[in-house]
């Protein structure tokens, strides 16, 4: 019996390679979004840290937030409507919510829509969380 040798067709090579591309790069793009949303939950948690100390989220807070989020390229930093303003006494809680857009386009969407998956539904973070405050008055 004679084997046929004809080797690959073109449709053959552009399916493989479209796959090895696919292979290759998706895990670099989700680890491209996952990197930015641990660098805002990083924030967070300083964020946090602070206002435990002062009983509230001050506008001082606020601004060294805001620019250490500039400093990594987040921008358009902006804090929740349930963000604790007013000092709040030990033993309390305070709340921080920060809002923050995608610091580059999302190429996790592309990809996604590519495989016939969700698109991203929004192109903002938030991030949330509570501590309780340590603030003497």
């Amino acid at each position: 019996m004679t084997k046929n040798e004809q080797g690959f067709s073109t449709i053959e090579f552009l399916i493989g390679a479209v796959l090895m591309t696919f292979i290759i790069f998706f895990p670099i793009v989700t680890q491209m979004q996952m990197h930015a949303i641990q660098s805002l939950e990083q924030e967070l948690n300083r964020t946090l840290q602070m206002a435990a100390v002062q009983g509230s989220v001050t506008p001082d807070i606020k601004q060294i937030t805001e620019q250490n989020l500039a400093d990594i390229g987040v921008e358009n930093v902006s804090f929740t409507p349930e963000t604790t303003s007013d000092p709040v006494e030990r033993g309390g809680t305070v709340h921080v919510g920060i809002i923050a857009e995608r610091p580059q386009e999302s190429m996790f969407s592309g990809v996604m829509g590519l495989i016939g998956g969700d698109d991203i539904e929004s192109d903002t973070f938030v991030v949330e969380g509570s501590i309780m405050s340590e603030y003497l008055p």
